[in-house]
């Protein structure tokens, strides 16, 4: 946990399915559960943050929506989720997720256990505006991010090409769309009325 929000004295919540529950380092608290159904009250806190967990979610639209039933008024979503046209997320599209686990402890050393079902249905910036949309939230910011390629590091010859790859899509605006990352930032409104179409 950083150590800032210690300093701020701000209070952490985490919420993930294999957590174990109870306090955590400094001031986070560990929740067993799952996005679509979060075990708070309504507006609740002032941000929620996301990091690699909309690719796993079967219906993102019930997942957005508890996180913005639990923001307050003027709170922010902010999310970090693999691009949808990446090309590691294309590949895991194209393989069944039965295997996913085999094929990520052989290539990245990580634990099949720790390893979780793909669906990729907000991972694009159509996606992400079609789901804020319908979950009366706005788009504060929507943008790509390149990544290392780190499941390459198996094989200089694929990382050096997937590295160049990676420099030439980073280089020309028009290909942004294919970066490995997409981060954005959503906000509830103050009230219904702020809330346009």
């Amino acid at each position: 946990m950083a150590p800032f929000l210690c300093e701020l004295a701000a209070e952490v919540h985490g919420v993930d399915p294999v957590a174990e529950p109870g306090a955590a380092k400094c001031c986070a608290f560990l929740t067993r559960g799952g996005a679509e159904q979060l075990p708070y009250e309504d507006e609740t806190f002032d941000v929620v943050a996301s990091r690699c967990v909309l690719e796993h979610i079967q219906v993102p639209f019930r997942a957005v929506h508890e996180f913005r039933r639990v923001l307050k008024p003027d709170g922010r979503i902010v999310f970090l989720t693999p691009n949808r046209y990446d090309y590691v997320s294309l590949v895991a599209m194209a393989v069944p997720n039965a295997l996913h686990g085999r094929i990520i402890r052989a290539v990245g050393g990580r634990e099949e256990s720790d390893t979780f079902p793909t669906y990729y249905r907000a991972n694009s910036a159509r996606q992400i505006r079609r789901i804020a949309r319908r979950a009366r939230l706005h788009v504060e910011r929507l943008e790509y991010l390149n990544h290392y390629p780190y499941l390459f590091a198996f094989s200089p010859l694929l990382c050096r090409i997937a590295t160049a790859y990676d420099r030439i899509i980073g280089r020309f605006r028009c290909l942004h769309w294919l970066q490995g990352w997409l981060i954005g930032t959503l906000r509830k409104p103050t009230n219904d009325e702020d809330w346009v179409t």
